[in-house]
């Protein structure tokens, strides 16, 4: 389970950088962007069918308990 922890590792840098930058509107006024993400570690799985579908459904739980998170599969 080493990738599926770096994924989470690499998905949580990826979700503080979205978070902490600093995006502007045209007249200066700071926009807040956050970012969900699900991962699943492709051995676990069967085909790549089963593997995406699994990535899917751990997007929707981080989307689903509150954005700006990230679900494992």
């Amino acid at each position: 389970q080493a990738s599926l922890s770096w994924c989470k590792t690499f998905g949580e840098r990826l979700r503080q950088i979205a978070e902490n930058y600093l995006f502007l509107d045209p007249y200066g006024k700071r926009l807040a962007l956050t970012i969900s993400l699900g991962g699943a570690a492709f051995q676990s799985y069967a085909s790549p069918e089963e593997f995406v579908q699994a990535a899917d459904k751990a997007l929707y739980e981080a989307k689903n308990s509150g954005r700006n998170k990230i679900s494992m599969a």
